[in-house]
């Protein structure tokens, strides 16, 4: 049963309302594809950083010999190191008939042609220079259309089989086509408004037949109200989708090194058009501000939260799959106590399952003193008063003697009762390494289940009482892991853990992080940022490397 509603859950939290889109406004011309990437010296200066954090500096230097007796000592003769490259281009109805349009940064621009015409002679082919401010052009062998280039604006431009494409007035400023945040190494724009409409209309019809297809598709013991939510998903994915390709929707990626944080960074979005219904639905999947999010903070040994929403357009029909599978459950329950058990449960649980939010977050912080770690954990709830007296029932309920052990009212904080769980023989050996043996402690909120357990954990507990709701993300998880490893790795000797922490962190104990991060507002958006410590942390920690 919680396999079915889990997967109710994720599936209708995740899709797009089912609101019909507005018809695709009149497009201006776009680039289909839009490229940036790095000065030369950035990315050669990155790429070196990250071989010393990975012990290949010896590899690294090799490369540069073989790169420098291809290009000679001191590179390529009238290319500007310093400043980035980029590629842009269209697609035409035919396909043949796309364009592309390549930049290069120039130094100086008689080197560069001269270094032009060097390589094309060592190919076999020539170069004729451009009459009457036309265009140059690069004859080969090996393409079977001309390369026309020229330079302007400090940048050789080049394209293919056709000279107009490059024309002065049809290139764009290479400040403006060119810019990016600082750090970045590679970005890349796919943009649909840049596509033939007649293209994306195959693309539509495509894709409405494949989700016919799993519309069909039943699975087995499916009931009649989670087929309903069921199509009535089909029906949003298919609405939505069929919106972002019409209405000209963009797929961006981009890659690069924040030389500021000392972090990799890598983040992949997909944009709808702005204030179109996509862009709204997608905004709409969390909430302002979460639960989750108040309870986490930086710097501990593992921070997650999450938060996602059932479409509103969904509700209706996710509460009536909800309320089956409840109903599912209790008639397949034959023992009175049980099933009377079960029933509170689900009367206590029921205003929160059907209200379709998800708000979850979850914090391991290492305790003073001890080798193990303190978790504090919350999720939302609705009608707190119900879990609470649900909890109290529970609490009545016979355990086996080697169970645990709950102690209701051992405390109150900001008027809240705090319930004490002490641990039984029979408890998770996992959970007591990580935890240790220590009691945990919980609380009932009017909006949310709050767990403390671990050496610090009745006071984390305490002060999540008066949490206020804090950053709202589809998902956020942080890891540290000069204390993850610790607590994760223990196939490994203790001595090399904590030489390859020493060794990785020492400098900065900060050092040691991983972010990442999913996001809905302004499109769907992950990302992920990694000290660059963190690589050598992983090279230190290789089984097979010698001590």
């Amino acid at each position: 049963m919680m396999r079915n509603l889990t997967k109710i859950i994720l599936a209708a939290a995740l899709l797009i309302p089912t609101l019909h889109p507005q018809q695709a406004n009149a497009q201006t011309k776009a680039h289909a594809l839009e490229m940036r990437l790095g000065s030369i010296d950035s990315m050669m200066e990155t790429f070196y950083l990250l071989a010393d954090r990975v012990g290949r500096n010896e590899e690294a230097k090799q490369l540069e010999k073989v790169l420098k007796a291809g290009t000679g000592p001191n590179g390529i003769q009238g290319l500007d190191p310093k400043r980035p490259m980029g590629l842009y281009g269209s697609i035409g109805p035919n396909g043949v008939d796309s364009e592309a349009v390549l930049a290069v940064p120039s130094l100086d621009d008689e080197k560069m042609l001269s270094a032009i015409t060097l390589l094309a002679s060592g190919l076999g082919g020539q170069v004729e220079k451009g009459k009457g401010g036309g265009a140059h052009v690069l004859n080969l062998n090996q393409s079977p259309f001309p390369i026309y280039f020229r330079f302007e604006k400090k940048y050789c431009w080049a394209t293919l089989r056709d000279e107009s494409i490059i024309a002065p007035l049809k290139l764009p400023d290479p400040e403006s086509f060119l810019k990016a945040q600082p750090g970045s190494l590679i970005s890349l724009k796919f943009d649909l408004a840049g596509v033939p409409e007649g293209l994306r209309q195959m693309a539509v019809d495509q894709l409405k037949e494949k989700i016919a297809e799993a519309r069909d598709q039943s699975p087995p013991e499916e009931t009649p109200k989670q087929k309903e939510l069921r199509l009535q998903i089909a029906s949003g994915i298919e609405e939505g989708l069929v919106a972002f390709l019409k209405e000209g929707g963009a797929l961006s990626v981009e890659m690069g090194h924040d030389k500021a944080s000392d972090e990799i960074f890598a983040s992949t979005q997909l944009i709808p058009k702005a204030g179109d219904e996509l862009a709204k639905a997608w905004n709409n999947l969390t909430d302002a501000e979460t639960i989750g999010g108040g309870l986490v903070k930086s710097g501990g040994t593992l921070s997650l939260s999450m938060n996602l929403k059932v479409p509103s357009s969904l509700l209706k029909s996710f509460g009536a799959a909800v309320e089956e599978l409840r109903n599912e459950a209790l008639e397949k329950e034959k023992d009175p106590a049980k099933k009377e058990l079960a029933r509170n449960m689900f009367d206590a649980m029921m205003p929160t399952l059907k209200a379709g939010k998800l708000d979850f977050g979850m914090a391991l912080t290492p305790s003073k003193g001890d080798d193990h770690q303190t978790m504090l954990l919350g999720m939302r709830v609705e009608e707190g008063a119900k879990v609470e007296d649900l909890v109290r029932k529970l609490a009545a309920v016979p355990t086996q003697p080697d169970g645990d052990k709950v102690t209701l009212d051992v405390g109150k904080a900001s008027g809240i009762a705090l319930h004490k769980v002490e641990q039984g023989a029979n408890s998770d050996q996992g959970a007591k390494d990580l935890l240790g043996t220590t009691p945990g402690f919980f609380a009932v909120r009017p909006d949310a289940i709050l767990l403390g357990a671990g050496p610090d954990g009745f006071a984390k507990l305490k002060d999540a009482i008066d949490s206020k709701k804090g950053p709202s993300h589809l998902f956020a998880c942080e890891v540290a892991f000069a204390h993850f490893a610790k607590i994760n790795d223990r196939n490994l000797p203790k001595k090399k853990i904590e030489d390859a922490v020493k060794k990785s962190f020492g400098k900065d104990p900060e050092s040691d992080r991983v972010k990442i991060l999913v996001e809905s507002k302004d499109g769907l958006k992950l990302s992920f940022r990694l000290k660059t410590p963190v690589l050598t942390f992983f090279n230190e920690m290789d089984p097979n490397k010698a001590n």
